[in-house]
């Protein structure tokens, strides 16, 4: 039995074998990916600051830029990865993980999640451009749009290929 706490409810699992196969952990992972939970092995990421943390610490290597970026990232969306922007939710009528999930599925379609002007995850990505290649590259690594991995990766790729020159005041930063 295991309970998982994903910012706004407690989702609880009840898994009948401990003995379960490699495709039952992954369609595990899989769904605790879409309620931006991270699983090491078998172990829940509960420390999502910390897990974002090591993860930036290893690309800039200086914490006063790391500082500076998990600032942004907690004023943005508190640091969930499934965070729709509020004051979009009663207009396009999804909570965040509904948003989330009918992204993944296709129900909310792609020209509609490029174009919706609302804010979506850790760092909030808004502009059609920035959405589109957010979705893109979580189709493109088979991962939910909400997935805590994806999306760490998919904002350093951005930071190294769009903004070199901040990455390098990051890593200078004191």
């Amino acid at each position: 039995h295991s309970r998982y706490f994903t910012g706004n409810e407690i989702t609880e699992k009840v898994w009948t074998s401990y003995k379960a196969t490699l495709e039952q952990r992954e369609e595990r992972a899989k769904a605790l990916a879409k309620m931006g939970i991270v699983l090491k092995g078998d172990k829940i990421v509960n420390d999502v600051p910390g897990y974002v943390w090591d993860f930036l610490m290893e690309k800039i290597g200086n914490p006063y830029g790391v500082a500076g970026i998990m600032g942004n990232l907690y004023a943005e969306s508190g640091m969930r990865t499934i965070n729709l922007q509020n004051t979009y939710e009663n207009s396009l009528g999804y909570t965040d993980q509904g948003y989330t999930d009918a992204v993944d599925s296709g129900a909310y379609s792609y020209d509609s999640f490029r174009t919706d002007e609302a804010g979506y995850g850790l760092a909030q990505w808004t502009s059609g451009g920035r959405k589109a290649n957010l979705h893109k590259y979580a189709q493109n690594t088979n991962r939910s749009i909400g997935d805590l991995d994806m999306q760490l990766e998919f904002l350093w790729q951005e930071l190294i290929s769009g903004y070199p020159r901040l990455v390098s005041t990051l890593q200078n930063a004191s």
